[in-house]
């Protein structure tokens, strides 16, 4: 299937969460095993669906590869966190080159567990929304730009926030150069935001408020050239 459809198929996921391996009938890591062996027979990237999976964090760094996704990083559910803080796995799991995903999703982010670990240096790769009908303008993942400005009033720049939502996942879709950036002869597809002063209030799934100074509102849409969406004057 990889091979048909290598136009559409960039990365595989797995989620590993105790209860659906029990479900299974496997542990986490057995499937997680399968998993990279299927995404190494397709020469694909593999997302790991990481809150409360079993067995250890330094086990599960082992047996990803470099380049592999843990895909909500920021759980406040066991995850990254051991004691109450940031495991020092995840040094190691930075160096290994793991890439670290925020995405949101109906209940898989913290706002201590990420500030914890950006205290660390550990800062999001990609931001993401894990969005769904049930998630899309639903708090707490709400849309793109919302948990762009929540990653501000975390403490990150707008350069930063950017970067992980355009130019890092068009490079690790193989298509670095071509959206994700503004430059001559890239794809046109572009999103112009109102940087919008104020106080908002962020909350994450536990309740948790981070308050932030400023709010990305949608203002214009290009999709391929053309015009999709411009805000009300």
């Amino acid at each position: 299937m990889c091979d048909t459809h290598r136009e559409q198929i960039i990365g595989l996921k797995i989620r590993i969460s105790s209860e659906i391996a029990k479900q299974s009938n496997t542990t986490s890591f057995d499937a997680l095993r399968g998993a990279v062996e299927a995404a190494n027979a397709c020469g694909l990237p593999l997302s790991v669906h990481m809150p409360d999976f079993q067995g250890s964090l330094s086990e599960l760094i082992d047996i990803l590869r470099p380049g592999d996704i843990f895909c909500h990083v920021f759980t406040p559910q066991k995850g990254i966190l051991e004691n109450g803080s940031v495991s020092g796995e995840m040094i190691r799991a930075r160096k290994k080159g793991i890439i670290l995903e925020s995405a949101c999703g109906k209940g898989h982010f913290g706002h201590e567990t990420a500030r914890k670990a950006m205290e660390l240096g550990l800062l999001p790769d990609l931001i993401s929304g894990d969005f769904t009908r049930n998630t899309f303008l639903y708090e707490p993942a709400f849309s793109l730009p919302y948990l762009m400005s929540r990653f501000m009033a975390l403490g990150m720049t707008l350069p930063q926030v950017t970067a992980c939502c355009a130019s890092f996942p068009a490079e690790r879709m193989g298509m670095k150069g071509q959206p994700g950036c503004l430059k001559e002869g890239a794809r046109a597809n572009l999103s112009v935001f109102e940087r919008r002063k104020g106080e908002f209030m962020f909350t994450d799934v536990l309740g948790d408020t981070v308050t932030g100074s400023e709010m990305l509102c949608p203002f214009l849409t290009v999709l391929e050239g053309e015009t999709v969406y411009r805000a009300p004057v």
